[in-house]
């Protein structure tokens, strides 16, 4: 089952809309699964539970999201405890804080407490918005995996802090903060007011 609450095939507008404990028991997107073109706006997300990817957003390949002034807290999924993504997505205003990637028998266990990107066709900005408090066993913030080398990460006038990485002892580092792993094409942290 993919998207607990709705899945978005097609065009798709959220506005001051409350998610909560909804549960993708079997796939990803805990509150909502994205396959087409979506825009969250002035909305909560909470609470929410994947089994796979997403627990508040499992954003596909070749999908956009938009999110925007919306908090996305307390969600769950083994693979991008607030947000999976594969596509195009870009964050304002928004937060993602007390999030968490891991499994239901090993806490702390997957990848990218905050958002998780894996490869596909777009790129991530994030402008004025605020990733913390959020765990995994590697990217506590974010994890980017096996990306192509003209993918980009952006992020402005944003603060990235108070993440956790789970793991103490690894071959790589682990990013309490940002885990690259694979290829990004460039890495922009833009203004005096990013702070990493």
């Amino acid at each position: 089952t993919n998207g607990g609450a709705l899945l978005n095939q097609g065009t798709l507008f959220l506005q001051g809309v409350e998610m909560i404990n909804n549960k993708a028991p079997t796939g990803g997107g805990g509150a909502i699964n994205n396959v087409g073109q979506l825009t969250v706006s002035g909305s909560v997300v909470n609470g929410n539970t994947a089994k796979n990817s997403g627990g508040g957003l499992d954003n596909g390949t070749n999908a956009n999201a938009s999110i925007i002034d919306t908090l996305f807290t307390g969600n769950l999924a083994w693979s991008g405890g607030a947000i999976s993504t594969g596509g195009t997505l870009t964050l304002t205003g928004s937060t993602l804080s007390n999030n968490a990637a891991d499994t239901a028998t090993t806490p702390d266990s997957g990848y990218g407490g905050g958002i998780v990107w894996h490869g596909g066709s777009g790129n991530i900005t994030i402008i004025n918005s605020t990733i913390t408090g959020n765990r995994a066993s590697a990217g506590g913030g974010i994890f980017s995996s096996a990306l192509e080398n003209e993918r980009e990460l952006i992020i402005i006038s944003s603060t990235i802090t108070d993440n956790t990485s789970t793991i103490t002892s690894h071959v790589q580092s682990c990013g309490a903060g940002i885990h690259t792993q694979g290829q990004i094409g460039r890495a922009h942290a833009r203004n005096p007011a990013t702070s990493l």
